[in-house]
């Protein structure tokens, strides 16, 4: 699979695209398409998708999509919490990663992963952080990860700390 990577500004507009593959930044015209693929995990649809619009309209979250032809088939949300009170370094709050059941085992979960560290870095975040189930420590562990235990029973945290 021939990957192409091209980021636009330091707010990291990225999107790689792998043969029909594009995983990229979501848009507010992807919402409702998103609210599709999420409905199984969420709320109301009113309320997600003004929490959504809101994320979108938000630089200090970074909300990417896997997308074949006209369809999402994967996701994943980070936060940039910003700088630390005591050290000045970010920290950055990884939220969800989700690939659709048909579309797992394509390296789709990994590049949606990659997204998310390329605009870690690109905001300057010193550490990416994240508490995964025990069905997803699988897939990191895949990757090169290991968790430490976590306060949450069965779940594991995990960290990655970037070099500035």
């Amino acid at each position: 699979m021939v990957l192409n990577m091209k980021c636009e500004n330091q707010e990291t507009r990225c999107e790689i695209i792998a043969s029909t593959l594009i995983i990229r930044e979501a848009r507010q015209e992807d919402i409702a398409m998103l609210w599709e693929f999420l409905q199984p995990y969420s709320d109301h649809e009113n309320a997600f998708m003004k929490r959504v619009s809101l994320k979108m309209s938000d630089t200090d979250h970074h909300i990417a999509i896997a997308m074949t032809g006209a369809q999402i088939v994967g996701y994943a949300w980070v936060q940039d919490y910003g700088a630390h009170v005591r050290t000045g370094f970010k920290t950055a709050r990884f939220h969800d990663l989700i690939v659709a059941e048909p579309w797992r085992m394509r390296g789709i979960g990994r590049e949606l992963f990659q997204s998310v560290k390329s605009w870690s870095q690109h905001r300057g975040v010193r550490w990416l952080q994240w508490e995964a189930s025990p069905k997803a420590v699988v897939f990191y562990e895949r990757i090169g990860l290991t968790g430490d235990p976590c306060p949450q029973p069965d779940y594991q945290f995990f960290e990655i700390e970037f070099t500035l």
